[in-house]
This record gives structure tokens, C-alpha cells and sequence, in this order.
């Protein structure tokens, strides 16, 4: 029976799957469509726009929003500038009244915020923060950034979101001869 605290929270047709039967549950059919004004696309975000949920992607410089399935509709929600290539994106609230999209872009690029009020609206670099990636841990958002100097890389929490986030004195966690170039939380642990 489905069991409400297995809600998937995103995919719409898998909502309250148990599979604990160890058998392999099946999904709808998948649709190949390449959107517009892209390059490879690096990473998949949902997050609330417009009021509505939404499927978004990081494709090479652009932000780009699932409004239908064809080319075009998903629409360019952002061009981060030639030369950006958008990395990872984490969609955190904290202590905001809403959702807010941390989005890394090349390694000493500052990161952008997107409050998703809009497809278009608003997207804010940070004034003095870059980041390689996010990922949401417990309550917290972390980042992994490069340090501008030759101190290596480096990792940061907040409990806040929003634009110009407030982070924690960072951590070394390795030298620049060993890229820290992305992370993850397995079994309730941030590697």
C-alpha cells in the first residue's frame, strides 16, 4: 500500500512507490527532446517558478526552464556570458520565505541565485563568492570553492539561502594539485 511519507517529491508519476518487493517499478514513457540554444547539458534542477514546479537544466552558459515538450519549450531562463559554463545547481530555502537556486559556474566564477520568480526573473551573481558546487546537507547548504590565492580548496555551510548568502568560515579541504570538483551525502554523511 502507498505509504505517504515515500512521497518521490518531484517525480509526478512515482509518487508513493514502494518497491520494496526488490522488483524494478515502471515509469512513464521517455520522449528524447533536445532544447534550443544549448550545449551538453551538465546538471537537472527542479524547483518552484512562477508558483509552478518545474523541470530546469544547466546546458553549458545557459539556465534553461521545462515549459513543453519540444525545442522550444524550454526556455532560456538565463545566459551567464560566453565562456560560463554552469556546473552544479542546488536548490535550497533556509531560512527564506521561499526556494532560491544556488547555481556554480567555472571554477573561479562567482555563483548565481534565481528566487524563480519569474522563467527570466531574478538572477543575481553573488558580489564575492564563487563555488564549484552546492549540495543541500540537513539543514545547511554547502559549497566547495577554489581559494583565490594558493591555499587549495575549500568548503563553507549556510543556514540562511537567499541572495548574498551569509557563509561560515570555510574548511580546507585540499591543495591545488587535487581539484575538489564536486560532493555528495551518503548514508547521512557529506563526502
Amino acid at each position: 500500500p502507498p505509504f505517504a511519507d515515500r512521497d518521490t517529491l518531484g517525480y509526478y508519476y512515482g509518487l508513493y512507490i514502494d518497491s520494496g518487493n526488490g522488483y524494478i517499478e515502471n515509469g512513464p514513457a521517455v520522449t528524447t527532446v533536445t532544447p534550443t540554444t544549448t550545449g551538453g547539458i551538465n546538471a537537472f534542477f527542479e524547483m518552484t517558478v512562477g508558483g509552478t514546479r518545474k523541470l530546469c537544466a544547466l546546458a553549458s552558459r545557459y539556465v534553461k526552464v521545462r515549459n513543453g515538450d519540444s525545442p522550444s519549450g524550454w526556455a532560456t531562463a538565463q545566459d551567464l556570458g560566453v565562456g560560463v559554463v554552469s556546473r552544479r545547481a542546488a536548490v535550497f530555502r533556509g531560512s527564506q520565505a521561499t526556494d532560491f537556486a544556488f547555481i556554480a559556474a567555472n571554477t573561479g566564477a562567482n555563483y548565481w541565485g534565481w528566487n524563480g520568480a519569474s522563467d527570466t526573473t531574478t538572477f543575481t551573481q553573488d558580489t564575492d563568492d564563487h563555488a564549484i558546487t552546492f549540495v543541500n546537507y540537513r539543514d545547511e547548504l554547502w559549497r566547495v570553492y577554489l581559494d583565490g590565492g594558493t591555499a587549495g580548496y575549500w568548503i563553507a555551510k549556510t543556514y540562511a539561502g537567499g541572495t548574498n548568502a551569509a557563509w561560515s568560515g570555510g574548511l580546507r579541504v585540499t591543495d591545488r594539485s587535487n581539484p575538489a570538483t564536486d560532493m555528495a551525502v551518503f548514508n547521512q554523511r557529506l563526502y
